[in-house]
């Protein structure tokens, strides 16, 4: 029954991450040409998985706090309900962030559990979540000023140049999927935290170890099921909306890097946000948004951008919802 579990677990918060996130994390990628797409789509599993490994548990304590999962079944209702409510939002967006799904529906858990619910910490998530992909536009707009700036008053060869773009971008790709492991793979973690992955499949609290193997199987699968569907919406965004040219994609990478590694850290509690994990596709949105500024270009339709934004609210707030609901039928 745990293998069912940890299956629809896995399926189900991995559809939408997959083929939302990861398809625009890296459709910029894509459309560039500058790796092969049988040779990019293995990397991007193997280093979110290093990233998840090496840094995954940074914001274990930040999300969860006192209110940790307790049965396989409360982990697939979350499960479920992020499901769900990203189902619901995607006629608003269809960037809406099956991560801020996961997020509202702990939060119905936690309000389930302790029948209250911290507004402050509520409000610093919401705000972190809003500011991100505006932060990440103010990042790659800099960038691709001052880079700008620079090549004009270079004399640098194009050969020379383009040389060391292929390869900036290729080094950004594997630092914004290490990224990508540091920020979001916590909630795979927090998802399965419930099973353990012994011979017997037996009820435990998981050390290191058993987090990794789950979070390894977590993507694996994740890839299994959702290649084809993910790489359709590559191509389809690649093709048709997003920026193919390689500068662009590359400040955005780095924006992403930053921004990404920026909510990882406890540093940022200084500044009265809060360390969580992020939307790809919002970060996406928001770095090319501050390239397309510069180059004064509309890019993706800035109402596409605003209802991401809608989203943003909208989608948690449903999840938080069904959870809550489901969690107290199931009790009644």
């Amino acid at each position: 029954m745990l293998i069912v579990n940890f299956i629809l677990i896995t399926a189900l918060a991995g559809w939408w991450f997959s083929s939302t996130e990861i398809s625009a994390g890296f459709s910029g990628l894509a459309a560039t040409g500058v790796v092969r797409r049988r040779y990019w789509g293995l990397g991007i599993i193997i280093f979110i998985i290093i990233g998840g490994c090496l840094f995954g548990n940074l914001l274990n304590g930040i999300i969860v706090g006192d209110t940790p999962l307790t049965t396989p079944g409360s982990s697939t209702t979350i499960a479920i309900s992020a499901f769900i409510a990203t189902l619901v939002t995607y006629k608003l967006s269809r960037f809406s962030s099956v991560c801020y799904g996961i997020l509202g529906a702990l939060l119905g858990w936690g309000m389930y559990v302790n029948d209250s619910i911290d507004c402050i910490a509520v409000l610093k998530l919401v705000l972190s979540w809003l500011i991100a992909p505006l932060l990440t536009a103010v990042i790659a707009f800099s960038i691709y000023k001052v880079y700008r700036f620079f090549i004009r008053k270079s004399s640098i060869h194009i050969l020379i140049l383009a040389r060391y773009l292929r390869g900036g971008l290729i080094i950004a790709a594997i630092l914004f999927a290490l990224a990508i492991g540091m920020n979001n793979s916590i909630l795979f973690i927090i998802l399965n935290e419930t099973i353990s992955p012994g011979f017997d499949f037996f009820i435990n609290n998981l050390d290191v170890k058993d987090q990794y193997i789950l979070l390894f199987f977590s993507f694996l699968l994740i890839a299994l099921i959702t290649w084809k569907s993910t790489f359709l919406k590559i191509n389809t965004l690649s093709e048709r909306e997003f920026d193919i040219n390689i500068e662009s994609v590359l400040v955005m990478l780095i924006a992403g890097v930053l921004v990404l590694m920026f909510f990882s850290i406890p540093a940022i509690c200084l500044i009265g946000l809060t360390e969580t994990p992020l939307s790809i596709a919002g970060i996406v949105l928001g770095g090319f948004a501050g390239i397309n500024i510069v180059k004064k270009e509309k890019g993706i339709a800035y109402n596409e951008e605003g209802r991401f934004l809608l989203s943003v609210i909208i989608t948690p707030l449903v999840s938080f919802g069904i959870a809550y609901f489901i969690f107290n039928i199931v009790d009644t």
